[in-house]
């Protein structure tokens, strides 16, 4: 017989695989655990956060040694140590149910609190949340317009509780999940659309990108789709982060950009790549630029930085330790608020992951009129990653009740409505324009 916490890892796994009914998965996945609870052991509940996150991770040395040149041992090492250091948290889950002494209701809770922890503590690790799963069942999400997508989290683990121990309540817990989300789904409406987008998806690999034989080329191909996307008249044009292989505001490609935008009349927000002073050197910039014809209005500069991609935590001992490893240049983090306006419409603009952080995009959303999230998850390939990525920006369209404007160089772009519908999007791996609401 399988173990109970080797099945609940496989299952909480299975729970994030983006196949149909894997939203349904979820509810079920600590149902072996806590069947067989009384005979789990604390080591138990990290073996079990071992299995999901090697499991859930697998992508991750091939995304270090192909893009950034660590070498299969360092990308092999950085996987194994990342899945260890995340299955700690599940080591404390078993701490917690040994002292609660196998109470699933604290269990229950004490894995969301634990979510929201791991979230939070070093430099946050903010995906795989067991409220994602539920993205491709939206009406489950409703929810987080009250309690975050912690509810969301709390609402599927306690299901597990019911099928394990208390089956003559799952009646009361579905009348419940129907009435709560029930009331807060009809209660949303998604009429009201605030303008005109049309979302640019280059599908640039970065070995294309940035090849200098094709740097014309590639801008060319990037112009041409803005173009296009201004003949559908849109108010705004969403480009993916690092659209253009050059430095903005840098190299002299930045001008000719410009001037072939100038006869476009919309507005369009642009991923760029630069450079600013730092002390006595130079650091690189992870913005979004907003134009118009010419003119650069407003740039805002990531702030939450992706550890071993945009820095290197413990750079100075990391450096002596491995000095043949071809460590990232290190980016300098922005400090302004992610607000743009246009026209009299505000938004909040996520770069990357930090569209995963409610803390940090929710506290300014409140005070904007729709969401914007631009991203490049080329390096993810097509694995589940990119499926991850936008479940969990998916949430923030839900938590503010604002829609959710997603661009993605490589896929998924989407729409995501109030209600955390998905309601256009475009594939991995295929270059389009997504125009929304349609002409």
């Amino acid at each position: 017989m399988i173990p109970g916490w080797l099945a609940s890892g496989i299952l909480l796994f299975l729970s994030f695989v983006p196949v149909a009914g894997h939203s349904l998965v979820a509810y079920f996945a600590f149902v072996p655990l806590f069947r067989r609870i009384e005979t789990t052991r604390i080591k138990h509940f990290f073996f079990m956060g071992a299995i999901f996150w090697f499991l859930t991770l697998y992508w991750i040395p091939r995304t270090l040694n192909s893009y950034g040149n660590t070498g299969w041992p360092l990308a092999v090492l950085a996987y194994v140590l990342l899945a260890l250091y995340l299955s700690l948290f599940f080591l404390l889950w078993g701490i917690i149910g040994r002292v609660a002494r196998g109470n699933l209701w604290i269990l229950a809770a004490s894995f969301v609190f634990l979510e929201w922890l791991r979230s939070r503590v070093l430099y946050g690790f903010p995906l795989f949340m067991l409220a994602h799963t539920q993205v491709d069942f939206s009406f489950a999400l409703q929810v987080a317009s009250l309690l975050g997508q912690w509810g969301v989290s709390l609402e599927v683990a306690l299901f597990s509780v019911l099928v394990a121990r208390y089956r003559r309540f799952i009646p009361v817990y579905l009348a419940l999940f129907f009435a709560v989300n029930g009331f807060l789904w009809l209660k949303t409406p998604e009429g009201n659309i605030p303008l005109k987008v049309a979302i640019v998806q280059p599908s640039l690999t970065e070995e294309e990108k940035w090849n200098p034989l094709m740097k014309e080329k590639n801008i060319e191909t990037v112009v041409s789709m803005i173009k296009r996307a201004c003949g559908t008249s849109p108010d705004l044009i969403i480009t993916p982060e690092t659209t253009f292989p050059f430095y903005w505001n840098v190299d002299s490609e930045t001008y000719g950009v410009l001037e072939s935008l100038e006869a476009c009349p919309s507005y369009v927000l642009i991923g760029a790549l630069s450079y600013e002073p730092f002390k006595n050197s130079y650091r690189l910039v992870n913005e979004a630029v907003l134009v118009k014809g010419m003119r650069q209005i407003k740039s805002y500069r990531k702030h939450i930085l992706v550890p071993f991609g945009e820095f290197t935590p413990w750079g100075n001992l990391l450096k002596k330790l491995f000095p043949k490893v071809s460590w990232p240049q290190e980016f300098l983090r922005g400090k302004e608020p992610p607000i743009f306006s246009i026209d009299g419409e505000r938004f909040v603009c996520g770069i990357c992951y930090e569209m995963a952080f409610p803390e940090y995009i929710n506290a300014f959303a409140k005070n904007a009129d729709f969401l914007v999230n631009i991203t490049n998850d080329m390096w993810f390939g097509k694995t589940i990653a990119p499926y991850a990525h936008l479940w969990a920006a998916a949430l923030r369209a839900v938590e503010n009740r604002k829609y959710l404007f997603r661009c993605a160089n490589s896929g998924i772009s989407a729409v995501i409505s109030p209600k955390g519908r998905i309601l256009e999007s475009l594939p991995l791996m295929k270059r389009g324009i997504l125009v929304f609401p349609k002409p």
